[in-house]
């Protein structure tokens, strides 16, 4: 989900909410490969190199959930609005087969196996949000 949005944001050749992301991820130790990736891009596509204190505040931009794209349209912008909704509908696929799993396990009273998939639907719906 962050490549999609990181790449929706170079493509859109929108500095400020490129920036806002890598600044918010930045110290995120799970999205480390993500992250530099999107400073090497950043410098790439700006012409600088990217500094946290040039972005101290979140930018509120297009949503890239909300964009729409031509049906012929083929740019890599609207192909990363194409790959954040596949993401997306896989993220929303997995989560719902995880909760019918959760309940069956409730239904049998496992405690163990409930609690585990919870913790793994939560991941799954903090990832989503990216």
């Amino acid at each position: 989900m962050l490549v999609h949005h990181g790449n929706f944001y170079i493509y859109s050749r929108n500095e400020a909410a490129m920036g806002s992301l890598i600044k918010t991820y930045e110290k995120d130790p799970l999205l480390k490969e993500a992250v530099s990736d999107f400073k090497l891009k950043f410098g790439s596509t700006f012409g600088k190199i990217y500094r946290s204190e040039d972005f101290k505040e979140k930018v509120v931009t297009t949503d890239i959930s909300k964009f729409e794209c031509g049906t012929d349209d083929k740019t890599n912008k609207c192909k990363s609005v194409i790959g954040y909704q596949q993401a997306r509908k896989w993220f929303a696929e997995n989560i719902k087969d995880l909760n019918f799993i959760k309940e069956d396990m409730i239904k049998f009273k496992r405690a163990k196996v409930v609690e585990a998939v919870s913790k793994v639907i939560i991941r799954l719906q903090k990832a989503e949000n990216l």
